[in-house]
């Protein structure tokens, strides 16, 4: 059962697709606490990039992933599929038999 409320983003580790059929791609959520003289702030990327928490989490709130392959989705562990672009369909006429 899915126990996530679409109103409150979770932080986490998530995936998603910025274009459908795409690869997918990591995405996070969490607490900025780094400026004392403020309350934390929730905050967002996808793929690398500053989003806004609260439109991400609609995209990613019932695709949950570890760290790890956060991590892998973003680029910075070895990947299986190196030459994918995130912002491309895949086609799969056009990729190499995997025999």
């Amino acid at each position: 059962m899915w126990n996530n409320r679409i109103d409150q983003p979770k932080p986490g580790y998530y995936w998603t697709r910025l274009v459908r059929d795409g690869p997918k791609i990591g995405a996070r959520i969490w607490w900025d606490d780094t400026v004392p003289e403020r309350p934390a702030v929730l905050c967002g990327s996808r793929n690398g990039m500053e989003v806004d928490p609260y439109h991400l989490w609609g995209y990613v709130a019932d695709r949950e992933i570890s760290e790890a392959e956060y991590l892998k989705l973003i680029g910075e562990l070895p990947s299986d599929d190196p030459d994918l672009d995130p912002t491309e369909a895949v086609n799969l006429n056009k990729l190499p038999p995997v025999w």
